[in-house]
């Protein structure tokens, strides 16, 4: 039996003619379809996959569209943490972009009230495009302030205030632990 069968992709070669090195494996594609011949797919696995997939060519939007479809990638590849992150990235996109079309002077007008200091110091005191939202705002903070402006309701605000501390802890190890 190939190493490949068993979808091991790269083994570590010793001898004295290659003292150590790496070599990929011939198809380890070609292993994954042979264990999916005798796994097959339950039928909720199947359902889910083809709603995911379906997923980004509902998303009118072209950039929004490129941040789903590689928060999928990362998600089939099994790169949980990444398809965590860029999902974040995608749902702060839409948030960013639907102040800036729908309610600017709302989150202007919030701005200063909210965090003055910030808003003093700020080198975009006055939000007019993409950019200027994370040129001095954290995204918490952002988030606050689409909250105070009554942009989003109580419980947006606290579904995303959580998902930004899944996010932060998706880029760190804690305790020895990669979570």
């Amino acid at each position: 039996m190939e190493l490949a069968e068993l979808g091991v992709c790269y083994v570590i070669v010793f001898g004295p003619h290659l003292p150590y090195s790496w070599h990929p494996l011939k198809r380890p594609q070609r292993a994954r379809a042979e264990y999916d011949k005798y796994l097959p797919a339950r039928d909720a696995t199947v359902k889910v996959d083809k709603l995911l997939s379906d997923l980004p060519g509902k998303v009118p939007d072209a950039a929004e569209r490129d941040f789903l479809s590689e928060a999928l990638i990362c998600f089939r590849n099994k790169a949980f943490r990444a398809s965590i992150v860029m999902t974040w990235n995608l749902t702060y996109f839409h948030l960013c972009t639907h102040v800036l079309k729908h309610k600017l002077a709302e989150f202007n007008a919030e701005y200063p009230t909210r965090h003055p200091g910030i808003h003093k110091k700020a080198k975009a005191p006055v939000i007019g495009k993409i950019e200027d939202f994370a040129s001095d705002l954290k995204e918490s903070e952002m988030i606050e302030i689409c909250r105070s402006a009554n942009i989003l309701t109580k419980e947006q605000f606290n579904a995303l205030d959580r998902q930004i501390g899944r996010r932060r802890i998706m880029g760190f190890v804690i305790d020895g632990l990669i979570l």
